[in-house]
């Protein structure tokens, strides 16, 4: 999980700090699903759980060639993992400097949920 407008500068900073081509794996922490569910409906007070559909259900549900690239994308990160089983990749906490990065939680507590929750 990434917040790209609150995480990437701080990334880029660790990296200047850091061994020349080390692989970062920019992430501000890795729930699965079912835990990103779980944190999601306590942090907003609502029942939350996660559920497989059929890729399909995706693909026809956002047009334009997307919901294939979001299957895709889920798919990968089942099979794989979000580092691709690349032994090379470090993550934020391993680098030995601070990456103050933007939690999951934070991320849930400050969006507007007010379109998803009626």
């Amino acid at each position: 999980m990434v917040d790209a407008r609150r995480d990437t500068g701080v990334f880029v900073k660790a990296l200047l700090q850091v061994e020349p081509g080390t692989h970062l794996l920019g992430c501000s922490g890795e729930l699965s699903w079912n835990e990103y569910a779980a944190l999601w409906g306590k942090v907003l007070g609502v029942t939350c759980r996660f559920q497989r559909i059929d890729r399909k259900i995706l693909e026809d549900a956002i047009p334009g060639g997307i919901g294939e690239e979001l299957a895709d994308m889920f798919e990968y990160a089942c099979e794989f993992g979000y580092a691709g089983r690349d032994p090379n990749i470090v993550y934020p906490k391993d680098l030995g400097v601070d990456v103050p990065v933007y939690t999951v939680e934070q991320y849930i507590k400050e969006e507007d949920w007010s379109e998803i929750i009626v």
